[in-house]
């Protein structure tokens, strides 16, 4: 009987035609013991196999991807959902990836409006106190319209959806001090979503002091919305896995761009 997540994942892989190096089989281990995960390789290294195999091996689950660059969000999702169907074919649990970089609607900078807070009240940041028994309480009367088929939507409402794919952009962007329409909608969905999110994924992390103070605004805001996320869920943190995907030219322990004083990645 496969128990771990490692045995599962090497499994999985292995029935899609691959071995895992050394480094994928101790980030799968670290991932099923639900610690948080900082993984430095090569381009080329496989840092995405390591979190989607993990994904793979774990139904009934939800994991969130984030990542800066569009065109790769579209490539993993295609192979994501390539070995998802490969493996139910073999005899696994149905499961799917979706990504919304295509879809963002056209009203998704607006500032919040009650309709589409994840708190409900307009004007108000959702990580305030009391925020977990507010969304709780008000979630019928205070739950956003999701267009059926958008990002949103399959994460409020599709079981099989095991795979998200966001921009920073997508899951916390800002205007005026609150969550746009778009952010607020996806943060809501992934609140109500009714399964476990087994892991928070940020990707190409390196890109962060790469291109200092003019990269994205959205950074400075992602772990806000993760942890609104999670207070409405009301999560421990054993319940779930931190995960920072970063190419070998990271090497310091600490990070901080003297062009982009704000921003910081600390592996610890």
């Amino acid at each position: 009987m496969l128990c771990s997540l490692l045995d599962r994942a090497e499994l999985a892989m292995r029935q899609l035609g691959h071995e895992l190096y050394p480094h994928q089989r101790e980030a799968l281990r670290v991932q099923g013991d639900l610690h948080d995960l900082l993984l430095c390789a090569a381009t080329g290294g496989g840092k995405s196999a390591a979190f989607q195999a993990a994904a793979y091996a774990s139904p009934d689950t939800l994991t969130v991807v984030c990542s800066p660059l569009v065109e790769l969000i579209f490539e993993q999702t295609d192979r994501s959902n390539t070995d998802l169907d490969a493996l139910h074919a073999l005899g696994w649990p149905e499961g799917h990836a979706k990504c919304g970089s295509h879809e963002r609607p056209a009203e998704g900078y607006g500032t919040v409006r009650r309709d589409a807070a994840v708190g409900g009240r307009q004007g108000v940041s959702p990580t305030g106190e009391g925020a977990a028994a507010d969304a709780e309480d008000s979630a019928a009367q205070d739950a956003p319209a999701l267009r059926e088929g958008s990002l949103a939507w399959h994460i409020a409402h599709d079981p099989t959806l095991r795979l998200v794919y966001l921009t920073p952009e997508e899951l916390a962007s800002k205007e005026g001090g609150c969550w746009t329409s778009a952010s607020a909608k996806l943060q809501w969905a992934l609140v109500h979503c009714g399964r476990p999110i087994r892991a928070w994924v940020y990707d190409e992390i390196h890109l962060v002091e790469k291109w200092g103070s003019t990269f994205r605004e959205a950074y400075l805001h992602i772990c806000e919305a993760r942890l609104s996320v999670e207070a409405q869920r009301r999560v421990r943190q054993r319940e779930r896995s931190i995960c920072v995907a970063c190419t070998a030219t990271f090497q310091r322990r600490q990070v901080g761009s003297k062009q982009s004083p704000r921003m910081a990645v600390r592996a610890r």
